[in-house]
């Protein structure tokens, strides 16, 4: 069996234990135990290996829509008893203005970065005329013509009203430019209760490859990390809960969250008033966050965007309570569950 590689820019390769496979492009899939090149189709990421991620610390949602404010941060300290701080929490929310279900994300807690560190990020300008554009949402090059984003960002919109910037560590200026020609929602996904919130943006021109554009692997089927593993985010989402965008590029190390604590937190939430309808967690979810303690996280504008392990896509970043909340983790779409379809239409 030969041997494929990952590219990575100008010929360059990164080398990894993992095994790799490369999907469709060669009968199989094949099983690599060394690199992989995958150019015009997603690069898998089979099993996850217990390295601490590459990159320094960073985290993202979208800026058309915001959740309603968050209660104080004193009314979730994690040395309180879980019922007691239930008490407060829902004493804080009926002060608070009513909810609207979905949050865009950005992020929050995190330091400036550069694209080099990430040059599979993706800036998803969006117009309503044509000509005023402005960063809407996130995406991570996952081939030389598919973006990988958030459902929930495109929903009910044309290609025409969407393009992608490339290459840039700024939300404005700098990189390439790329006209959309599709926007392709997962088939099952839900605007409601954002079930299946993952898409693929297929570029008008192919990308070109450089040290500052470069596709992501994405973990596979099996590819699982236990509770607690640092992953990475980056953006140019709001810096807080309803706080101005960056114009240069964030990021932030946050940890995955427990599902069945995340699940049982938001179960919660939609008792109290005016959260009836919020979204449920499921095995298409991938909770993240600082647990009991808050304050990093992706937030307006970060939707769509990546959530990273040792250089691999994890998550794309989708919804939740606010933004950095202590108690309430940040939701992401959990991109092993969605593999298949990935690489399929990617």
């Amino acid at each position: 069996m030969s041997s494929r590689t990952c590219a990575r820019g100008r010929g360059n390769s990164n080398s990894s234990a993992a095994p790799y496979y490369c999907w469709p492009g060669i009968t199989g899939p094949h099983l690599v135990h060394g690199v992989v090149r995958c150019v015009t189709t997603p690069c898998i990421v089979s099993e996850a290996r217990g390295d601490n991620p590459t990159a320094p610390s960073p985290r993202v949602r979208r800026i058309r829509g915001q959740l309603s404010p968050l209660a104080e941060d004193e009314v979730r300290d994690p040395q309180l008893p879980e019922s007691i701080m239930r008490v407060l929490i829902l004493l804080a929310i009926l002060g608070a203005a009513s909810a609207v279900p979905k949050q865009i994300n950005r992020i929050v807690g995190g330091t400036p970065t550069v694209v080099q560190n990430y040059p599979y990020i993706s800036n998803m300008q969006y117009s309503e005329i044509g000509f005023w554009w402005y960063q809407a949402c996130g995406g991570s090059l996952v081939t030389a013509n598919s973006v990988l984003s958030a459902a929930h960002c495109f929903y009910g919109d044309v290609a025409q009203q969407w393009r992608v910037r490339l290459g840039t560590s700024f939300a404005s200026s700098g990189g390439t430019v790329h006209a959309i020609s599709q926007l392709l929602l997962h088939p099952q996904y839900n605007h409601a209760n954002l079930n299946n919130d993952v898409a693929i943006v297929r570029l008008s021109s192919p990308a070109v490859f450089s040290s500052t554009v470069q596709p992501i692997s994405i973990a596979g089927t099996n590819y699982n990390v236990p509770d607690n593993t640092p992953v990475v985010t980056a953006g140019w989402g709001s810096q807080w809960y309803q706080g101005p965008p960056s114009q240069q590029l964030l990021h932030v190390t946050v940890n995955t969250i427990n599902q069945q604590i995340c699940a049982e937190r938001y179960a919660y939430l939609k008792t109290l008033p005016g959260y009836q309808n919020w979204p449920d967690i499921n095995n298409g979810m991938l909770c993240s966050g600082i647990f009991n303690v808050g304050g990093r996280d992706a937030c307006q504008g970060d939707s769509g965007g990546p959530l990273v392990h040792n250089n691999v896509l994890l998550g794309v970043v989708s919804w939740g309570y606010q933004c950095a909340d202590a108690f309430y983790p940040g939701v992401n779409a959990r991109v092993p569950f969605f593999a298949n379809w990935i690489v399929s239409n990617a």
